[in-house]
């Protein structure tokens, strides 16, 4: 296989000595050797599609899907292949089996397909969140999280089977999520937005931040004390639970990813400044920052947290080598861990002492249970960017990322994509900006009766109506004031979230 003039795409081993890997022209190569040296067979199948990825339940059962929405099956260790009606034209980007029946594929426009009979034949999967970026997760007990991007904030209350849009207030993206107890949360994100909520995420309510500046991250070490990071070395912070929040100094124009608090005294703040990463820390509740001494190589770090007052870890990513520092001694030294790749990672999180998630580049995901100092590889089932990781408090470990991705993992099980829930856009609403009428076009081309609300930014419901089986849709909202809206689509295939601004 070295000698290939193709392109491999993924490689999979079901057991330590039987692999295979697929790629361009939908070849499909094995090996029975633990790939060593050229031991690598070729199979060809008759189609010219290009492939993705691959999966194998045992070491002659598996799966592998590509361009044109292209489904193969084999039964027989690879020696043979057949092709399963997928039921889409889509490219498809990944494939996962969490038992040898059940199966997903996921690709473009948010495709999820799902097998109960070992991949002979395919369904959709309803879609029930977004096709947009996710960047935060958070869960304030067992079965209700929260996750949030550029397409706002989703809740859950069935420990991540379903998510639902929830009115935020804002149309700008978010970035980072936060609840100080199991009723008050706070979100932060672009052009200084921070929402607050008092009930569980029930209602959003904008707090002032005094800045346009974009932020990033935000951390209470204490129900009172909170902290906030993010572009151009922005740092605020509250000390009345977040009513309100005083700019501080960090001595910095760095863009600052992640924000973490030791005390309500003791923290840190890791990011990018010039071509190098950053971590700053304070010992006196951020009036001061010194520059810590992280060492060379390390470029940008997008995520900070500490496990004790002493031992902490960060991740990198861009041209930095390693990926993952670690410090046992409150940040005045710092010593580099080989995860095992030399990929972006965006987040990490441990849930204990020991135990801990790194993610980040096309579907990556990593976990240790010695306190970093050696890192696994799991097999997340997808090749979407995964930016934020969090453990609820029965050893649930949710995972988000590109294109609406949902994972979850459960210790004793799989991570993998059967918790990933999308919604490809299927309408159209123009013109936007408009006046008086807006149109709401179908762009399946398919008629569907469609429930119709339209919010504004305090996520107050201004308009109800319905649709019965038309292309299109023309609304009146003469009515409505000037400002953004948010107009949420319900019909059969689940629900769709445009935004648009009406002016005179």
């Amino acid at each position: 296989m070295n000698n290939s003039s193709y392109n491999i795409s993924e490689v999979y081993f079901p057991v330590p000595d039987t692999g295979y890997a697929v790629g361009d022209n939908g070849t499909i190569w094995k090996t029975t050797n633990g790939g060593e040296g050229n031991s690598w067979t070729t199979y060809s199948p008759s189609i010219q599609n290009s492939l993705y990825s691959v999966f194998f339940t045992d070491v002659n059962s598996g799966i592998a899907v590509g361009t044109g929405g292209i489904i193969l099956r084999s039964t027989d260790g690879g020696q043979n292949w057949t092709t399963s009606i997928s039921g889409t034209t889509k490219v498809l980007l990944c494939v996962y089996f969490p038992d040898v029946k059940t199966g997903y594929t996921v690709g473009d426009a948010g495709v999820i397909l799902k097998t109960t009979d070992a991949g002979e034949t395919w369904t959709p999967e309803n879609s029930t969140v977004t096709s947009e970026i996710l960047n935060s997760i958070v869960f304030i007990n067992d079965s209700t999280g929260y996750t949030a991007g550029s397409a706002g904030l989703f809740k859950t209350t069935n420990s991540g089977k379903h998510w639902e849009i929830t009115p935020s207030g804002t149309v700008y993206t978010l970035n980072s999520i936060f609840f100080t107890n199991d009723q008050k949360g706070f979100a932060v994100g672009d052009y200084g937005t921070i929402i607050k909520t008092n009930n569980a995420g029930i209602n959003w309510e904008t707090v002032s931040s005094g800045t346009m500046t974009g932020l990033t991250s935000i951390h209470f070490p204490l129900p009172d004390t909170g902290y906030l990071v993010g572009e151009s070395g922005i740092f605020l912070k509250s000390v009345d639970a977040g009513l309100t929040w005083t700019l501080g100094n960090t001595g910095t124009t760095a863009y600052l990813s992640s924000v973490c608090f030791t005390d309500g005294h003791t923290g840190y703040a890791a990011g990018l400044s010039g071509n190098s990463g950053i971590i700053l820390k304070t010992v006196d509740g951020g009036d001061n920052w010194s520059e810590l001494p992280i060492g060379a190589n390390i470029s940008w770090l997008s995520s900070i947290c500490f496990t004790s007052a002493s031992t902490g870890y960060a991740t990198s990513r861009y041209l930095s080598s390693p990926r993952i520092i670690k410090t046992s001694d409150g940040g005045n030294s710092w010593s580099a861990l080989f995860p095992g790749s030399t990929n972006d990672l965006y987040c990490i999180q441990f849930l204990n002492a020991d135990t801990g998630f790194a993610v980040g580049w096309a579907g990556m995901v990593f976990r240790s249970t010695d306190a970093g100092e050696t890192w696994t590889s799991m097999k997340s089932g997808c090749s979407n960017h995964l930016y934020s990781v969090f453990t609820t408090r029965n050893n649930s470990t949710f995972v988000v990322g590109d294109n609406g991705t949902i994972l979850r993992y459960s210790e004793g099980g799989n991570l993998g994509i059967p918790d990933k829930k999308r919604i490809k856009s299927l309408f159209r609403l123009y013109p936007n900006p408009t006046d008086n009428k807006i149109t709401l076009e179908n762009a399946s081309g398919t008629p569907s009766e469609l429930d119709i609300v339209i919010y504004d930014m305090t996520g107050k419901i201004v308009f109800k109506g319905t649709s019965n089986s038309k292309p299109r849709t023309f609304l009146d909202i003469s009515f409505l004031q000037d400002g953004f809206y948010i107009a949420e689509i319900l019909n059969s295939k689940g629900i769709d979230r445009l935004k648009f601004v009406k002016i005179q």
